[in-house]
């Protein structure tokens, strides 16, 4: 009796069910495109191959060193979907007139705020 549904060969099953065993339990990164694996620390989700192909040699470099700067500043989070936790950056004591002159650009007068008094910037 046939059936509709075709009917793999065990040999594939066989390297489908080695291939699911050798990464299950291990997150792997894969470029978008080609599904070949990257550097877990690749601050993009495309290989080189692919990457030049879509955007070009020089934009592509571009690309890299952008998002690597980024990356380093900490405005880069790649995380999970649904918890992203923003980064904590270090809180600044400023005076009031450092405060007025780093929102301004310029120096208040002297008998506008005491030195003591002391301002909270980010």
């Amino acid at each position: 009796m046939s059936s509709i549904y075709p009917v793999r060969h065990k040999s594939l099953n066989n390297a489908f069910n080695i291939n699911l065993n050798q990464t299950r339990g291990k997150m792997t990164k894969h470029c978008i495109y080609c599904k070949t694996q990257i550097d877990e620390n690749s601050v993009v989700d495309v290989c080189r191959r692919c990457g030049v192909g879509v955007w070009g040699e020089k934009m592509f470099a571009a690309i890299l060193q952008n998002m690597s700067q980024a990356k380093e500043a900490g405005d880069l989070f790649q995380g999970t979907v649904t918890h992203s936790p923003s980064p904590n950056k270090p809180k600044q004591v400023l005076s009031k007139n450092d405060f007025v002159e780093k929102s301004l650009g310029e120096k208040p007068s002297s008998d506008v705020f005491s030195e003591d008094n002391e301002v909270f910037a980010p």
